[in-house]
């Protein structure tokens, strides 16, 4: 593993503890009633920690099934993962995000029986964590990238059919 890879192996693993303790302290805080000091703009942000059994956006799914089909999301994530960290760094770290989001959901599912979710944005009505921003984040940035790199490779394929149609004439 080269030097970058290690960097971003490492950020990830740092991501996923940061996403663990907090959901630990969230939790410990409704179990408690601990009243921290409240920063005025992340209380609108922060919210009293539901457990969403279901999956994305709330839809409803058996948490059995959700966890057979984490199991099988991150046994393929982690696979197409060990042949990328040969090549493409910005592609491990992406792929990266979608997978520690997943385990640590994973987590929740089997620990808690469903995601400690606590975040919400004014303009989303539902609640999520920071796993499923990382989730999100990873497949965000995949989609730009690969409509990206599919743009330069076209680019570069019509520029060497140019190259080659001039230089039969």
């Amino acid at each position: 593993m080269n030097k970058q890879n290690l960097k971003v192996v490492f950020t990830l693993l740092l991501l996923f503890i940061s996403d663990r303790l907090i959901k630990i302290l969230i939790l410990k805080k409704v179990e408690t009633s601990f009243k921290p000091v409240s920063i005025s703009f992340m209380s609108h942000f922060i919210n009293q920690p539901e457990i969403n059994s279901g999956i994305a956006l709330s839809l409803p799914l058996n948490n059995n099934l959700a966890i057979a089909l984490a199991i099988i999301a991150i046994i393929i994530i982690s696979w197409h993962l060990s042949n990328l960290l040969k090549y493409k760094t910005w592609l491990t770290f992406y792929w990266g995000l979608i997978l520690i989001g997943a385990f640590s959901n994973l987590l929740d599912r089997i620990f808690l029986g469903g995601v400690a979710d606590y975040l919400s944005l004014p303009l989303i009505h539902s609640l999520f964590n920071l796993a499923d921003a990382f989730i999100f984040i990873g497949a965000i940035l995949l989609a730009l990238n690969t409509n990206l790199y599919s743009a330069l490779s076209i680019d570069q394929s019509l520029a060497g059919l140019k190259d080659k149609q001039d230089s039969s004439k």
